[in-house]
Parts: C-alpha cells; sequence; structure tokens
C-alpha cells in the first residue's frame, strides 16, 4: 500500500494543477497500480492475522509517504529550479533532527558502522529526490510517479532474483509483464 501512496501526488496534479493525462497515459497509470500491488502485494490481506492497529499505522504511512511525493510535485509547480538544493537540505536537516531526536529519547548510540550506513542511505534518498524533482522538470507527475514507483519495485525484485537468488512467483512474474507495460504507456 505504501507503493500505491504515489495516487496522491496524481491525483492532487490532476485535480489541482489541471495535469491531463491522455487514454494511454490512464493506462499506464491504472497497469502501475495493478503491478504494484501484484509485485509487492505478498500474501492475501485478509488471511494474515494484522495486530491491533495496523491498519491505522498503514493508512498514516501511506498519508506521509503520498504527502512526501506530494511536496515533490508541489515544488515543481511552485519553486524554483535553483532552489533544488536548499529544498533538499530542507527536507534532510528535518529527517536528520527528528532521527537525532529519535535517537536520544530511546537512548540508542550508534556507532561508526550505523553512521556511515545512514551517510550513505541519506546520499542515496538525496539523489533519488533530485532525480525526481529533475523529471518533474520535463514530465507530469502522473508519469513520473508511476514509472519510479513501478520502477523502483521492478529493480528491487530483479536484485532479489538476482544477486539474492530469491525465486519468484507467477504473480511476480505477472506484476513485473504488467509494470512493463505500464511504462511503456506512460511513455506515449
Amino acid at each position: 500500500f505504501a507503493r500505491l501512496s504515489i495516487l496522491v501526488p496524481v491525483s492532487v496534479g490532476i485535480i489541482v494543477w489541471g495535469e491531463t493525462p491522455n487514454g494511454a497515459e490512464w493506462g499506464g497509470i491504472t497497469l502501475a497500480c495493478v503491478s504494484l500491488l501484484l509485485i509487492g502485494g505478498g500474501k492475501n490481506l485478509i488471511e494474515e492475522k494484522l495486530p491491533p492497529g495496523a491498519f491505522v499505522t498503514i493508512s498514516l504511512f501511506f498519508l506521509i509517504a503520498g504527502c512526501s511525493r506530494l511536496a515533490q510535485e508541489g515544488f515543481k509547480h511552485q519553486a524554483e529550479e535553483n532552489e533544488q538544493m536548499a529544498y533538499l537540505l530542507a527536507a534532510f536537516t528535518v529527517m536528520g533532527v527528528c532521527s537525532a531526536v529519535m535517537l536520544m529519547k530511546r537512548k540508542v548510540k550508534p556507532g561508526w558502522t550505523e553512521c556511515w550506513t545512514g551517510v550513505l542511505i541519506g546520499i542515496a534518498n538525496s539523489l533519488q529526490v533530485l532525480f525526481i524533482l529533475k523529471a518533474l522538470e520535463g514530465y507530469p507527475g502522473y508519469v513520473v510517479f508511476p514509472v519510479a514507483s513501478a520502477g523502483g519495485l521492478l529493480m528491487t525484485t530483479l536484485f532479489a532474483v538476482i544477486w539474492l537468488k530469491e525465486s519468484l512467483s507467477a504473480r511476480g512474474l505477472v506484476g513485473i509483464s504488467v509494470a512493463v507495460l505500464a511504462v511503456v504507456a506512460l511513455q506515449s
């Protein structure tokens, strides 16, 4: 469901900023959402025994992830291109402060390995946001977010299959095929 948070910026882009997908692009958006459910869906949620409060946690995560992507879409429409680095600095400074507060509250002192891992993950996340902002300069959000989300899940799945030797279910294979179709439809 977290991956489906792309629907937040896509919907707002269409409703608020007047972005208008054509027929093939609507099909691509739909296929991207279907592929996210197929590849990342796992077990049937009805069969799983979810802990109390799980729905609230999942819903909040959906909204937070969606608003994060919405901030990127909003940056496209409201900010100047030369403000990208300030946006990245502000976003990751806020997250760094929040993380530091949580570590202090929990009385956790990270070692050098954790610090370097955090720096590398922060760099990767910063680059991801930067590339999404760059993509939004040339493409509407209803193309960028489904392609980035389906493509990211596709790359993660392929990494797991090729390098980690995980097996891919028939559902996963169908999901990959649908993701490829979604990307093709969104490029029309």
